[in-house]
């Protein structure tokens, strides 16, 4: 009874915190929205879930980090979701799988939409949020080494985990939130898809510098017909053909003639001067 008592209790004491946590987060981003980042100040927050700066800071160092704040329910749901994939499956597909499942939840949570139109409306906050992204990427790639039996810190659960980080990332800066999620979804797969192919170029890529598909010969680049090659070629023929003597030489040679009484028939690799030896 006491034990059951003792659990109801600690049980209680997290749901409180994790309820002013939140309450703390969404009351930062909504701030940063209407005043702007510098307007906003810790004071400010705390007026708003009517705590006391003291308690803020048991929470978060900074306002920043309460704005960039991962919602741990959220977090623990994606790795729930990726160690309860099945173990025959490649960790990329694994993670894709996860991701995919854990995204309509994150993307119908009002805070996270006022988040995506804060950073919108202030680029200058995306490194932040990248920053704290590094912390979800640190236990994704916990997740990785899981399934792989490799450490967490070694390069491929690094890897796969900055991989699954990308697509997401990349599939939500391309996606308007005013579209079903299901487009959202759609881009992620796309993003995981080509991933998965090595990135190949897409068909319809265009413009110079295109690298070609693997088996394919990529297609010379052909510029205007320089000098000497009118048939458009990129001038090294016309660079093999033999160099007409200039009237320079053709005096040279004829000195030479005169001198060894004609027999030397011009300079070593050039053609003998059209002009007759004297007698």
């Amino acid at each position: 009874m006491v034990a059951e008592t003792a659990a109801a209790a600690t049980g209680l004491r997290e749901r409180k915190k994790l309820e002013t946590r939140t309450a703390l987060r969404r009351a930062a981003v909504r701030l940063y929205l209407e005043r702007g980042p510098s307007a906003v100040t810790v004071h400010d927050i705390c007026e708003a879930v009517g705590i006391s700066p003291r308690t803020f800071f048991n929470y978060f160092d900074t306002k920043d980090d309460a704005v960039f704040d991962w919602d741990h329910r959220l977090v623990g749901h994606l790795l729930e979701l990726l160690a309860a994939r099945p173990a025959e499956e490649a960790p990329l597909e694994a993670l894709h799988r996860a991701l995919r499942a854990s995204i309509p939840p994150m993307v119908d949570d009002p805070g996270w939409r006022e988040r995506r139109r804060l950073l919108a409306a202030h680029p200058e906050l995306v490194p932040k949020l990248l920053h704290s992204n590094s912390h979800l990427a640190d236990a994704l790639a916990e997740g990785i080494a899981a399934r792989t039996g490799l450490s967490p810190d070694s390069l491929y659960p690094r890897l796969v985990a900055g991989a699954g980080m990308t697509t997401v990332r990349t599939a939500i800066w391309s996606w308007d939130p005013d579209s079903p999620t299901e487009e959202l979804l759609a881009m992620l797969d796309s993003c995981c898809e080509a991933f998965a192919a090595g990135l190949p170029e897409p068909a319809d890529a265009r413009g110079p510098g295109r690298i070609a598909a693997p088996g394919h010969k990529p297609t010379a680049a052909r510029g205007p017909a320089p000098p000497g090659a009118p048939d458009g070629t990129t001038g090294a023929a016309a660079d093999e053909q033999p160099d007409e003597p200039d009237e320079a030489d053709e005096r040279a040679d004829r000195r030479t003639d005169e001198q060894t009484g004609g027999e030397s028939g011009g300079r070593a690799g050039q053609r003998p001067s059209s002009a007759s030896p004297r007698s």
